[in-house]
């Protein structure tokens, strides 16, 4: 009797122990992100320009700027669409 309770208590330990150093559980990735350049009729890269991504539904807006080289990238946007963008030169 002894022993059949000491292994029961033994099993609930390893238990225990499996579930306390198991990795936790992530959530959907509920955002998305959009980065590219933005560059001039001749192809040349804008730099300091403004871009402002607009979610049309919701008419949520997320701005970012253009780095020297002409690029972007804008995260934690609604995810779905449809979606514009703006772009506006200092």
């Amino acid at each position: 009797m002894f022993f059949s309770s000491r292994l029961r208590l033994t099993t609930a330990v390893a238990a225990l122990a499996v579930t306390a150093i198991s990795s936790p559980a992530y959530a959907q990735e509920t955002s998305s992100t959009i980065s590219g350049a933005v560059l001039s009729k001749d192809g040349a890269p804008l730099g300091g320009a403004k871009v402002v991504i607009v979610h049309t539904p919701s008419d949520t807006r997320s701005t970012t700027t253009t780095t020297s080289t002409g690029q972007f990238e804008a995260t934690g946007l609604r995810i779905g669409g449809p979606a514009h963008w703006q772009f506006h030169r200092r």
